[in-house]
């Protein structure tokens, strides 16, 4: 489903060895996320440092969950927050991390009345790019503004690509470098003492 985003480095990163071409990753991994080339960002990176951005307490991502009206227990976000290589780690599903950002929506906007939307079965970046910018009521040079945070340059027109429908012509894949710095900028927006702090940590 997701992409490891590294189509996006520049040339000067590139360098042939052995006969063949290989990324030079290291110097540009995103702080926050695991430090290995051409890691391709997960649901649970994602729900991980939402969770820290907004320092949610896991039974606050469980009310999250239930505002979406989806049913989550302590133990499964307790499970969905380990490391990949640790043994009680679980997998969250497309359809679960949509139910969450729907939930976080409401958390953050207020519950609408009725019926809540499904969640989708399927997502991708821009799906879970778009749905944080509705959470937090994000303008265009809102947006541009967190990217900077993370020293990330993006044009106007790049991001309002990213938030078209897909068979618009100006329609343009989030790939993972963008959802990364993204996340980090807020993180140095929301939690500045943390500035630079690694996965690891979190």
């Amino acid at each position: 489903m997701r992409t490891s985003g590294c189509e996006n480095y520049p040339a000067s990163d590139l360098v042939r060895e052995e006969g063949q071409l290989e990324r030079i990753a290291t110097e540009r991994i995103v702080q926050g996320f695991p430090k290995t080339r051409n890691y391709i960002l997960t649901n649970n990176d994602v729900l991980r440092r939402i969770r820290y951005v907004f320092d949610l307490k896991d039974s606050t991502v469980v009310e999250i969950f239930s505002m979406a009206d989806f049913s989550a227990t302590e133990e499964q976000v307790a499970a969905w927050l380990k490391k990949e290589d640790d043994d009680a780690f679980l997998k969250l599903a497309d359809v679960e991390f949509a139910a969450f950002l729907n939930g976080f929506i409401n958390f953050k906007r207020g519950k609408r009345d009725g019926e809540q939307p499904k969640p989708e079965a399927r997502l991708n970046n821009n799906m879970v790019f778009q749905k944080l910018r509705i959470a937090l009521n994000l303008k265009a040079e809102d947006i541009l503004e967190i990217f900077e945070l993370a020293e990330f340059r993006l044009s106007s027109h790049e991001l309002s690509a990213f938030f078209r429908k897909p068979g618009n012509k100006n329609y343009r894949e989030c790939k993972d470098q963008v959802l990364r710095n993204f996340l980090l900028g807020l993180q140095n927006q929301l939690r500045p003492s943390d500035k630079g702090l690694d996965s690891e940590s979190v």
